[in-house]
């Protein structure tokens, strides 16, 4: 092997070795190296390429994939998803093309349990603003970086289900911990300080809108009058695509009971602007933007002596007070557009203390002896 090693290798006058070898009918490298060794393992390197060809070609082995063709299908993968899930997602892929070639990461097989790890350490390690928007020197939240690990194993498990691979290279990489935060949702003297603050009418109405349907914010802000049905017996809205034809899951898609307090609000907002399309609007007119209503809703929070106050928080106290009034999870589920029990669970926070007339129908299940 020697020798098929040395034949491709020529030294200059100057001491250096000079390699040159056929990968190829079209490609022929030539390299120039200062020491013997290091023109050897090139030429090795080419070879074991070469040895590999041809077992691609004769259906013994499967093609050697390059790490960015692989990252590139995995993310187009992912399109069809709504447009905010594509957005959250682009820099996950980025940072590890990024790694990738900052490592010189050629071909998904040279990927390994080293690279993983020290992958994991960067995401971990103090950096400037991910989002790119301040430049300040912050740390990832160890859900993020948990976010960014799921979805690298997840496109690894691919390709060896697909058998480009024989394990995954993150398979020993464990999730950070999580602190869990206590549960939010607004409690009903919060909800009632929240309405007194003096705010723009279509502010105070998209919030009440957020409140009685569970519906989130994007989708409330997509709103159309086409889709609200008031003047039926049984007054109901419907949640339908986004404008760019996404819904957050395929269960997004759901019909919602619209109740008395929220018809009466509707039907106001219907007789003062009658030529939108929009059902809730900005105050200046035109979308509702998401960003310019957290700001609203905190300052309201605060104003109210709340506190911590989002958009988000109405979904979870929807949820939270369906569950209070016993209706069953399958159908909070529903009307949350979830696709599983488990999620709704997530945004039930129900206090145990409040819940007396449960155990007290236990009373006289077992006759007491005086």
């Amino acid at each position: 092997m020697k020798k098929i090693i040395d034949k491709h290798i020529r030294q200059l006058p100057d001491g250096r070795f000079r390699v040159d070898i056929r990968l190829s009918r079209k490609e022929r490298p030539r390299r120039t190296f200062i020491n013997r060794e290091d023109a050897r393992s090139f030429v090795r390197k080419i070879l074991l390429e070469r040895e590999d060809e041809k077992s691609v070609k004769r259906g013994l082995k499967r093609p050697r994939l390059r790490i960015m063709d692989v990252i590139d299908e995995f993310e187009q993968y992912h399109v069809g998803r709504a447009a905010s899930t594509l957005k959250r997602y682009q820099p996950i892929f980025q940072y590890l093309r990024e790694f990738c070639i900052a490592n010189n990461i050629t071909l998904l097989s040279d990927f390994s349990q080293v690279h993983a790890s020290l992958l994991q350490q960067q995401l971990m390690a103090p950096c400037i603003d991910p989002k790119g928007s301040t430049g300040k020197v912050k740390t990832r939240q160890a859900k993020t970086v948990n976010m960014y690990i799921s979805k690298y194993k997840t496109m690894f498990n691919r390709e060896v289900r697909k058998r480009s691979l024989q394990f995954n290279p993150f398979d020993h990489i464990e999730s950070l911990p999580v602190q869990k935060r206590p549960p939010e949702y607004y409690k009903d003297e919060q909800l009632r300080a929240f309405f007194r603050v003096e705010m723009h009418p279509a502010h105070k109405d998209a919030f009440f809108g957020m409140l009685h349907t569970g519906a989130r914010f994007s989708e409330i802000a997509e709103l159309k009058w086409t889709d609200v049905f008031i003047d039926e017996d049984m007054p109901y809205l419907r949640i339908w695509a986004s404008p760019d034809g996404s819904l957050k899951t395929g269960n997004a898609y759901r019909l919602i009971p619209i109740n008395e307090d929220l018809l009466r609000v509707l039907r106001r907002i219907r007789e003062q602007d009658s030529e939108s399309d929009l059902v809730f609007m900005a105050p200046q007119g035109g979308k509702l933007r998401e960003r310019a209503m957290l700001a609203v809703c905190s300052k309201v929070a605060k104003r109210a002596g709340i506190g911590h106050g989002t958009n988000h928080l109405f979904r979870h106290t929807f949820a939270t007070k369906l569950a209070e009034l016993g209706f069953p999870v399958q159908y909070i589920s529903r009307l949350m557009g979830h696709a599983t029990i488990a999620q709704t669970m997530r945004y039930i926070h129900m206090e145990t203390r409040g819940l007396g007339h449960v155990v007290q129908d236990l009373v006289g299940i077992v006759p007491i002896s005086d």
